[in-house]
């Protein structure tokens, strides 16, 4: 290729810097938590970031795009384990959901998030479909591998399951009880109770 191909070949414009982009969205997330969504301003972000705020619109087109931008891109990713067996891949999950909310980015963003999501907000509804439905999917793919290997009956409710094991987790979060410390053993103790409910309710 010679340099004057190469040159019609190259986008137009000036490339986005990373720096920038890692600055904006680490301001975004901490006014997030902060101060919460409708507190938070576009220009506060700016501000904290140390850029412009055309800087922010030339990524962004709204507020609720670049909270849920920086939420995504700071989010630990939780990988379906296929370990062999419904209850060793639901403690290792129920594991990671404990450590990613004491430890993490998303662990201090929840509590802010569970009003957005239970208003209906525009940024509760991102939430909901780019970060909690995801979550849903992958335990809807672990409780169905449980029931094809034979490890649930048929007609265990697959959906209670997934309530069942996300809802204390987040409890545990919103109360402040979120903890690593004996994380695994706890993980254990939750997966059997859910497992012997389902249990029980499909033999009914």
């Amino acid at each position: 290729m010679t340099a004057s191909s190469a040159s019609v070949a190259r986008p137009p414009g000036r490339p986005r810097s990373a720096h920038a982009n890692q600055a904006i969205q680490d301001a975004a997330i901490e006014l997030f938590v902060e101060q919460g969504f409708e507190a938070m301003s576009m220009e506060g972000v700016a501000a904290r970031a140390s850029v412009g705020k055309t800087t922010i619109y030339r990524r962004w087109d709204s507020k609720e795009d670049l909270v849920m931008d920086a939420m995504v891109w700071n989010i630990t990713a939780i990988e379906d384990p296929d370990l062999g067996a419904v209850r060793e891949d639901l403690v290792h999950v129920i594991t990671a959901f404990q450590q990613t909310a004491h430890s993490t980015t998303l662990g201090h963003i929840f509590p802010r998030m569970v009003a957005e999501v239970s208003d209906g907000s525009a940024l509760g509804r991102l939430y909901s479909r780019r970060v909690i439905e995801p979550r849903r999917q992958m335990l809807r793919a672990i409780f169905q591998r449980g029931v094809d290997r034979g490890d649930l009956p048929e007609g265990a409710d697959i959906e209670m399951g997934i309530d069942l094991i996300m809802g204390p987790v987040m409890l545990r979060r919103l109360f402040g009880k979120a903890s690593t410390r004996g994380a695994h053993a706890l993980s254990e103790r939750h997966v059997d109770i859910v497992l012997a409910g389902l249990e029980a309710t499909a033999a009914r």
